[in-house]
């Protein structure tokens, strides 16, 4: 269990944490820079996060619902949370459709080698479909399914990860190519634009990057973070030489100091794109300690935790830099349960925010039930970002051997498209099986005052 956290810590380093102590990375080329000033120029459609490229298996989505993909072996279904009706159904209208084939709009094949992804932007649906042994491609359909089209195909040597922010106009990715010995392009991560209507694919920020093993040193790696009124987040990632450590120490110390070293070789920044000019400016730009941080419209939440000082959760506003301590040590609030705040399981979003609030997920502790299996708890706190004070949503599902609070999956106006089942022990069918449990919708209001009222999301079959 203590070896599992310790490798989880090192890969939310490169998910969730940013310590860095070298200057940001700037656009690869002249040619991006252009490109991200004319995409993101003043007068041109704003882009809002549709996914993380590590939340995106849960699905997607906008005003109208909320879509997926259900696995079916061969083939996806996709499927629709429609919020007016509250209803989950297939993306198809055929009464008598038996969701087998192409000729259903529901219908996604699933071929060998691959996975897919759903995204949902503001007028329509995009099908991401991650390829290993062929080029990825995208393929964009309306919200009813219909009209499905190709967007753009991959050329050779590139592949494509799940998240993406959308505008009226196109969509943001991130891409990655990988050269050959004949390829005269270098290796790189690219975060790109692809135009609706031209079909096309301009990067507008790339870094550098030999494919290696991802705690190799000299491995780098960007990811798309978020949107504000103020630009596009960017995290770059890159690993330096670490520490040596003793071979002379017992297997779990120096895999301990192993890990830890790997971690304080790990340097990482956030990037703003700006709107209007389309610029790169750093945000933040350290190495000493762990910094958890959440994106979000009205600016960049993140808690630092230097490694000989004290957690701090901090406000910026991307547009001025500024930023504002909201709880100066969290050692002395709520969030610390004396255990590990930054403990955070893989399929887990650790931060929200909501109407105002930031919401922060932290492990409580591990107790065995009467069959002697360990369950692990955690709580969720709420973070008023005007003056900081501290609440609580008591509310709880048990998912994954443990009872987590609920995951918030879309806002859907004044209300939220949550976990339900509060209080129901639901245990899946195998270890290796997700199992969520049922859906509903409930107010903003009945959720933050850890109310257990929601109406179900009804499986119409």
């Amino acid at each position: 269990m203590y070896r599992k956290k310790i490798f989880s810590l090192l890969l939310c380093s490169i998910f969730l944490l940013t310590g860095c102590g070298q200057q940001a990375q700037k656009p690869s080329s002249a040619q991006d820079a252009e490109a991200a000033a004319s995409i993101l120029r003043a007068d041109a459609p704003k882009f809002t996060l549709a996914a993380l490229e590590e939340g995106a298996y849960m699905g997607s989505g906008n005003a109208i619902g909320f879509y997926a993909l259900e696995d079916q072996g061969s083939a996806y279904l996709i499927t629709a949370i429609d919020y007016a009706s509250a209803q989950k159904t297939y993306l198809c209208n055929s009464p008598s459709c038996p969701h087998n084939n192409e000729t259903c709009t529901a219908w996604v094949p699933h071929e060998p080698e691959s996975w897919s992804s759903i995204i949902a932007a503001p007028d329509r649906l995009l099908l991401l479909h991650h390829r290993t042994a062929n080029p990825p491609y995208i393929e964009m359909l309306d919200p009813d399914g219909k009209n499905r089209s190709l967007l753009y195909t991959f050329p050779s040597g590139y592949s494509l990860a799940s998240g993406a922010a959308c505008s009226s106009s196109g969509v943001l990715v991130k891409a990655s190519y990988v050269a050959d010995s004949s390829s005269a392009q270098p290796s790189s991560k690219q975060i790109a634009y692809i135009d609706f209507s031209q079909k096309s694919y301009t990067p507008i920020y790339s870094l550098a990057s030999s494919d290696i093993d991802a705690t190799s040193t000299g491995y780098s790696e960007l990811f798309l973070r978020g949107t504000t009124d103020a630009g596009i987040v960017i995290k770059t990632v890159e690993m330096k030489e670490p520490r040596p450590v003793s071979k002379d120490l017992d297997q779990e110390e120096y895999m301990r100091q192993s890990i830890q070293a790997q971690l304080d070789a790990t340097v990482l920044s956030l990037v703003l794109l700006s709107y209007g000019d389309g610029q790169a400016h750093t945000l933040l730009d350290f190495s000493d300690g762990q910094c958890c941080e959440l994106v979000t419209p009205d600016g960049l939440f993140y808690i630092l935790c230097k490694k000989d000082g004290v957690p701090t959760l901090y406000k910026m506003d991307t547009e001025t830099g500024q930023k504002t301590v909201l709880i100066p040590n969290c050692l002395q609030s709520p969030l610390y349960s004396g255990s590990e705040l930054f403990s955070v399981p893989d399929d887990w979003n650790p931060l929200y925010y909501i109407d105002g609030k930031l919401l922060i997920h932290t492990f409580t502790g591990q107790e065995m039930d009467n069959a002697q299996n360990m369950i692990n708890s955690f709580a969720m706190y709420t973070v008023d970002a005007a003056d900081g004070s501290v609440g609580e949503v008591t509310l709880s599902v048990y998912k994954n051997a443990s009872w987590r609070p609920p995951m918030v999956y879309a806002e859907a106006g004044d209300r939220l498209l949550v976990d339900c089942g509060f209080g129901e022990k639901i245990v899946p069918k195998d270890s290796y099986e997700w199992q969520g449990g049922p859906l509903g919708l409930m107010s903003k209001q009945d959720f933050f005052a850890s109310n257990p009222v929601y109406t179900p999301v009804v499986i119409v079959s």
